[in-house]
């Protein structure tokens, strides 16, 4: 899990990812939700949420056929668009530390990769951070701040 939110173990596709954005040839559109309780508390069973779009009509009729067997909550696509910009419109950016890892993986075990790369205790800085992105969440400025900051990486 660390390794994913690290952005060192990805597959390069997700640096580059063709299906980004609204408006592309994808039948659905499917990625984790991580603020499904301020969209929908209810569906927050701290088991993970996947957040599904339609894009085709014949996404909706697969869709229908299969929404029975899942529990599904309708959200507008502007309510998505509050809290997951980032995710659903930019591709991520890689760890500089990514190609030293893959070649570590070669030589290390699990454990020693995890203490290398991953271990590492709460600093200051990593506190107030999250002190930061708590107070931008909170005021409805977070969206905006990732906008800015992914065009300011890709600038």
């Amino acid at each position: 899990n660390k390794a994913f939110f690290a952005e060192i173990s990805s597959r390069p596709s997700c640096y580059k990812c063709s299906f980004k954005g609204k408006n592309h040839k994808s039948d659905f559109t499917i990625y984790d939700c991580w603020d499904v309780d301020k969209l929908h508390k209810e569906m927050d069973d701290n088991k993970g949420t996947t957040v599904l779009i339609v894009n085709t009509i014949k996404a909706q009729e697969i869709f229908e056929k299969i929404s029975r067997f899942y529990k599904v909550q309708q959200v507008s696509f502007k309510s998505l668009m509050k809290f997951d910009t980032a995710s659903m419109f930019y591709s991520m950016i890689p760890s500089p530390k990514r190609g030293e890892f893959f070649a570590d993986v070669k030589n290390m075990s699990i454990s020693q990769l995890y203490d290398k790369y991953l271990d590492y205790e709460p600093t200051k800085p990593k506190f107030f951070k999250k002190a930061i992105k708590k107070v931008l969440q909170l005021t409805g400025l977070l969206v905006l701040a990732r906008k800015v900051k992914y065009t300011w990486r890709r600038s």
